[in-house]
């Protein structure tokens, strides 16, 4: 509630003013409409600008696949406009061997981008870390492989991924990357762990396992535009 911008927060009805945080399916639906057209227009700018890549939809592992669910995702392609979209899930069902090929057909009708993940393994918030492409935007996030504080309650982000990788676990993506380098115009390669330089440490290692393999990277300075993708080769972001 707190984060809601004042012109929304004016306009909630008694039941849901008074309350910490409520749930979309509890707003009626012109909040719901007001929420999203502030969130459309504050962007706006940015695209205008060609400065705005993709905005990422994560979805918590209470998310599951399901026919709600995909409605949805047709309800946020709508709501999107000229936006792109990439989706990122914390449940293992989604790419399960049930609903892994229904998820990416999915996707891939409403041009979402879905996001690989590299994460610790083992819990119902774990992604398998299939790599696979959705439209011509390959996306991975690394998020570490802290097992110990992966589903913790923890003060920070930074606490679950503090993570340094090990050269043999960027090993494993390399060819994964390289395969998605070859069926799209990019991929973007995120580093989510944050723990002191952890971020721009692993963003190094990643780039010398891909370049000792001859996969093409695109490198530039934070001051200098991002590169233009090659359409007739995949870049990586």
């Amino acid at each position: 509630m707190a984060r809601l911008p004042k012109a929304i927060k004016e306009q909630l009805p008694p039941a849901l003013s008074n309350k910490r945080q409520f749930y979309r399916k509890d707003a009626p639906p012109e909040i719901v409409d007001l929420c999203w057209s502030t969130f459309i227009d504050a962007l706006r700018p940015l695209y205008e600008a060609e400065k705005l890549g993709v905005i990422v939809f994560q979805y918590p592992k209470w998310v599951f696949p399901g026919g709600d669910t995909f409605d949805y995702f047709e309800q946020v392609r709508d709501r999107l406009g000229p936006y792109r979209a990439a989706v990122e899930f914390r449940n293992e069902k989604w790419m399960d061997a049930a609903n892994q090929e229904r998820t990416l057909a999915q996707l891939g009708d409403l041009d979402f981008s879905y996001i690989c993940v590299d994460e610790p393994q083992g819990f119902q918030s774990s992604v398998p870390p299939v790599a696979a492409a959705t439209n011509e935007l390959g996306f991975v996030r690394f998020h570490g492989r802290n097992y110990e504080m992966w589903e913790a309650r923890t003060k920070t982000s930074s606490e679950r991924f503090d993570h340094y990788y090990r050269p043999g676990e960027m090993d494993e993506w390399v060819p994964k990357i390289a395969a998605l380098a070859e069926e799209t115009e990019a991929v973007h390669l995120i580093l989510n762990t944050n723990n002191f330089d952890q971020g721009p440490s692993n963003a190094r290692l990643l780039q010398e396992r891909l370049t000792a393999a001859d996969v093409p990277v695109a490198a530039w300075t934070p001051e200098e535009p991002a590169p233009p993708a090659d359409p007739q080769q995949g870049r990586l972001l």
